[in-house]
């Protein structure tokens, strides 16, 4: 059976090199879903690829709107069944300008498990953001 991952937030930095990562790795049957909110980055993110092992296809996803999760756990379990590899990356931005209080629930939104997850699937969150802002004095 060919596997199926999803990397949220997936047009930069470590989401790119974790669906880049993850292409090079896997078979040739399996895909990778390259998501990411915004189209135009996230083709603009699956055309900087290259040649890779796995399949890739792109997907637009905003974790943080439930219509969005809908239509893409709708098309996964149509095209694929279920998912055995999910990574979470994609983030609300914590900003200085307001309290962190204000912010975390919609932080804590982009971490919700996308997709139809197979037994024995992988989930990987990185908390990449919400470090950075911290370090940064937010």
């Amino acid at each position: 059976m060919s596997k199926v991952a999803i990397v949220t937030g997936a047009n930069q930095g470590l989401g790119f090199a974790l669906a880049k990562g993850l292409a090079n790795r896997l078979s040739a049957d399996d895909i990778v879903y390259l998501t990411a909110r915004y189209a135009e980055r996230g083709r603009a993110a699956l055309r900087s690829l290259g040649d890779t092992r796995a399949q890739v296809a792109f997907a637009q996803l905003d974790v943080t709107d439930d219509n969005s999760i809908a239509a893409f756990i709708t098309h996964l379990k149509a095209k694929n069944g279920g998912v055995d590899i999910v990574a979470s990356n994609a983030a609300a931005r914590i900003t200085k300008d307001r309290p962190k209080s204000e912010q975390v629930r919609a932080l804590i939104a982009t971490k919700r498990a996308t997709g139809p997850v197979r037994p024995r699937s992988t989930l990987v969150v990185t908390p990449s953001h919400a470090i950075r802002a911290e370090k940064e004095g937010s």
